[in-house]
């Protein structure tokens, strides 16, 4: 087994920058041909921020005794917290979009090394509770909020689908496609005036995005329940639909946000969606805002908001017209990339690593605790937003082919990493204030 500074020298560094460099150059050549070198330039500047610092800051976070992928530094180095799943699947998601896996198999059982899978099978499986088929973690049991139990959910789930394994017990969202519902069923799935009433409970018009989040995280059980309760939904978000395309009067980060989770949703189901080219324009807005921002998704959701409109307007029909947009979107990708990297860089730290908000990785995710407090140090949700979430987004919306983060070689420097991790000694313990 070898330690970190036998695999970190700087002489492997210099030269995993220089085929980075190379590798990165075929692909801003052929991205030149299609958006131009104006633009081809910001996107290099938003690339720049991106080095082997933040790889190895997220090797760093693996547990190989666990099997899983911890949320932060203070999350790893304190007594009190534990991996998780989301953190865990965010964590192989940014090693496929950003080149480290070194494959282009679609399943994640063709291109990470065997260990490493049978550890993450074993961490997934041993989430799972038998008698309603939802995943709940050690650190945080049963008494979690529903956005948080739904997001477990669906993370489990796909995490074990692309290993090509199967749960140990039927999950949740198989269940209520079988028609089961028992003591684990929601009460609001349990029949559609149930739901409606649900969806009656909700302020659109100020909280479209905590509204969204939640439904959203529920989008599976929502389409596994069937039909009736997706009709029920969208006629609902028809309903309160504004004329600017979202559900609040004002265009900003919130309602733009807002309208990100809830474009999700109509995707997830292949619903067509009301009003794009007002909805269009409103995430075009709000990416383009000067207004500070106080956390990552806040430049990142207009982005995804964008694309999934497009998208949504594609395979509803109107090919044309939205190959034409996004022509269009396309001709302002200088002042949208330099406008998204200041956002960008504010929230980067010293290791590479970026923080979901500006001084602090957020100390919950989705109601349960994930890292020290007023801890300024990244996080694996946020570097992913802000790395290869954006990328991918910023790609999509250019028409071009996604830029390579790392190459063959980094991936080799990165899975050596993971291969001799050692296991995780904490130095401290953590104590919530009362």
């Amino acid at each position: 087994m070898k330690t970190f500074d036998e695999i970190v020298t700087k002489e492997r560094l210099e030269l995993l920058r220089a085929k980075r460099e190379e590798h990165r150059s075929f692909a801003y050549k052929e991205a030149q041909n299609i958006i131009g070198k104006e633009t081809v330039a910001e996107l290099k500047s938003v690339y720049s921020m991106f080095d082997e610092r933040l790889m190895i800051w997220l090797a760093r976070l693996w547990d190989p005794d666990v099997g899983a992928f911890y949320y932060s530094n203070s999350a790893r180095d304190n007594k009190g917290f534990l991996p998780d799943i989301e953190s865990t699947v965010q964590s192989i998601r940014f090693m496929e979009s950003s080149g480290l896996m070194m494959s282009n198999q679609s399943k994640y059982d063709k291109c990470l090394p065997k260990a490493m899978q049978e550890k993450l099978i074993a961490f997934a499986r041993s989430l799972q509770d038998p008698n309603d088929g939802f995943f709940y973690h050690a650190q945080w049991g049963k008494n979690i909020e529903v956005p948080r139990r739904g997001r477990d959910h669906n993370w489990a789930s796909g995490l074990l689908e692309d290993l090509n394994a199967e749960p140990l017990y039927p999950t949740a969202a198989q269940r209520l496609s079988a028609g089961v519902k028992d003591s684990g069923t929601p009460e609001h799935l349990r029949s559609v005036d149930a739901f409606r009433e649900y969806l009656s409970s909700f302020d659109l018009a100020t909280a479209s995005y905590r509204t969204g989040n939640l439904l959203q995280s529920q989008a599976m059980q929502i389409k596994a329940a069937g039909k009736p309760f997706t009709d029920t939904l969208f006629f609902w978000l028809g309903e309160h639909i504004l004329p600017n395309g979202t559900w609040q009067e004002k265009i900003n980060y919130d309602s733009v946000n807002g309208l990100m989770k809830f474009m999700l949703i109509y995707s997830a189901c292949d619903e067509p969606f009301p009003k794009p080219i007002e909805a269009l324009g409103s995430a075009m807005d709000a990416a383009m805002l000067d207004e500070p921002t106080s956390f990552v998704c806040q430049f990142y959701n207009p982005w995804v908001a964008m694309n999934s409109i497009i998208s949504n307007m594609y395979k509803s029909g109107a090919k044309e017209r939205s190959q034409e947009l996004r022509a269009l979107i396309a001709a302002r990708g200088p002042e949208l990339l330099t406008k998204t990297k200041e956002k960008i860089i504010a929230y980067q730290k010293p290791d590479g690593s970026f923080s979901y908000n500006r001084t602090q990785s957020a100390p919950f995710s989705q109601g349960a605790p994930v890292s020290i407090p007023k801890t300024n140090e990244g996080d694996v949700n946020a570097t992913c937003i802000s790395s290869t979430g954006m990328i991918r987004n910023i790609s999509l919306m250019l028409g071009i082919p996604v830029v390579p983060m790392y190459t063959a070689e980094d991936g080799k420097f990165f899975f050596e990493l993971i291969e001799n991790a050692p296991s995780i000694i904490k130095t401290g313990v953590y104590k919530p204030e009362l």
